[in-house]
């Protein structure tokens, strides 16, 4: 019976294992985890290709802007383009003045000075101007 069980557990570890790498292969892997919307201020977004700059303080704006984040996966096994340009700068603040800053091009993110390929190129940079540049 307990050999049975080892048997199981093994094969169930096995089958996480390569679930977990398909989901990486296939979708990447998430740059962060969003925080709760509610702990922004503002969001505030920079469109370099027509040098727009668009503050969100809106709650159901903030928020839209937070669930986008969720976007933003990245290729662990690939390396960066270093030619990207940058296309969308995203400062997400927090109430307590903190903030977080992304800088997307259309294959790369830069993040704490560290660029990550994107696994889905440029659907972060369309979405964003979609919503909030070209939708007003």
């Amino acid at each position: 019976m307990k050999n049975f069980l080892m048997k199981i557990l093994a094969v169930m570890g096995a089958v996480i294992v390569i679930l977990i790498g398909a989901y990486v292969a296939f979708c990447g892997f998430p740059l962060m985890e969003a925080p709760s919307a509610d702990k922004f201020s503002k969001v505030t977004f920079t469109y370099f290709e027509e040098s727009r700059t668009r503050e969100l303080t809106e709650k159901d704006d903030i928020k839209t802007a937070v669930r986008m984040i969720n976007a933003l996966n990245y290729a662990p096994f690939q390396k960066a383009k270093e030619d990207d340009m940058p296309r969308i700068q995203a400062v997400y603040q927090f109430q307590d003045g903190s903030q977080i800053e992304l800088i997307v091009g259309e294959h790369t993110v830069w993040w704490n000075q560290k660029a990550y390929p994107l696994k889905q190129e440029s659907e972060f940079v369309n979405v964003i101007v979609d919503v909030f540049f070209h939708n007003n």
